[in-house]
């Protein structure tokens, strides 16, 4: 796992933009996906230190997509933050393994301190 690494999970092209043009400023290496398809090989080639994933990701929906990334070897110590704008299914985001919730609009310093502190103690 390198600690710089981050996999965004987003539908809003517009938010995953500018998270990643965000993230990418302060070091991080980002990719971004608008799905989850593909996600087993995808945390296998890439082993990000952090995951943001929105509730909304299609294909295994953010509860199958989280219990799927905590199954993978190199998941089971990523850090998940999941993003909503609703405060749907943050019990369920919580069960399945997601560490955090942080809630759209997004506070980039909120975002930025939670991953930071999480990718540090990877």
């Amino acid at each position: 796992m390198h600690k710089k690494r981050v996999l965004i999970l987003e539908t809003e092209i517009a938010v995953s933009s500018v998270l990643a043009s965000i993230l990418k400023d302060e070091g991080y290496q980002c990719i971004v996906r608008e799905t989850s398809q593909g996600l087993p090989e995808l945390l296998l080639q890439f082993r990000p230190a952090g995951i943001l994933i929105a509730r909304r990701i299609p294909e295994l929906g953010v509860v199958k997509a989280i219990e799927l990334i905590r199954r993978s070897p190199f998941g089971r110590h990523t850090a998940i933050i999941y993003l909503t704008a609703s405060g749907s299914s943050i019990g369920e985001a919580r069960s399945a393994g997601a560490n955090v919730t942080i809630f759209k609009p997004i506070d980039i310093n909120k975002l930025l301190f939670t991953l930071g502190n999480f990718t540090n103690l990877n």
